[in-house]
């Protein structure tokens, strides 16, 4: 039996999911923002490096996942083992 992660259709089930969270997330933080924006609490510069933040946020968990098997080689030195 596949794994569902190998099956074309959940592969594409996944990635229209991932996509419509990410519009969703998307169009909530610009409102979140836009608020932020209006009321002074942060400029834009600060808004600028919180958005970087996320966008690590986002991608180091992924990249992770991708490198999971590569992340800690064998041959690598563990610390306290």
């Amino acid at each position: 039996m596949k794994r569902p992660d190998r099956n074309p259709r959940w592969t594409a089930a996944f990635g229209y999911a991932a996509a419509l969270l990410s519009g969703l997330l998307m169009g909530v933080t610009w409102v979140v923002l836009k608020v932020i924006l209006n009321a002074g609490v942060l400029g834009p510069a600060d808004l600028n490096w919180l958005s970087v933040a996320g966008v690590l946020a986002i991608v180091l968990p992924v990249h992770l996942l991708r490198h999971r098997r590569n992340l800690f080689p064998r041959e690598s030195p563990r610390a306290g083992c």
